[in-house]
């Protein structure tokens, strides 16, 4: 029998994979997290260039993410690093990269915390 997920397209799977993921935010489903999970994974596997694919890595890093505080599992921590890392590397090198990657990564409190000195800082780090 063949699965319905390898007959879907890449766009198909990354949208079902975030919209999964929204839920898992809104009501906790588990499942919808795992189902969220294999969908991304299986998006960037078949599509490893597509246009969309920091918004899928940064799906992936923030759902290993949330199963990791869940569960305390140090793979899935090292999961999420892995795919953060990936949004960080594809970005271009500049003065504002820390603020891209901050922003992206929905990490409000410590944008809001760089002012003044902070933000100098950041700007000169290579």
């Amino acid at each position: 029998m063949i699965s319905p997920q390898s007959q879907s397209t890449p766009d198909e799977l990354g949208r079902l994979g975030l919209a999964c993921l929204e839920r898992y935010e809104t009501d906790g489903d588990g499942t919808a997290l795992a189902l969220g999970l294999a969908r991304l994974e299986a998006a960037v596997a078949a599509a490893p260039a597509h246009p969309e694919r920091l918004r899928w890595w940064y799906g992936l890093g923030s759902a290993y993410e949330s199963r990791a505080e869940e569960d305390g599992a140090v793979d899935d921590y090292d999961r999420a690093i892995a795919w953060y890392g990936r949004i960080h590397a594809e970005l271009d090198d500049g003065p504002d990269r820390a603020f891209v990657v901050l922003a992206m990564t929905g990490r409000k409190a410590a944008l809001d915390d760089l002012t003044g000195e902070g933000v100098a800082t950041l700007r000169e780090r290579p």
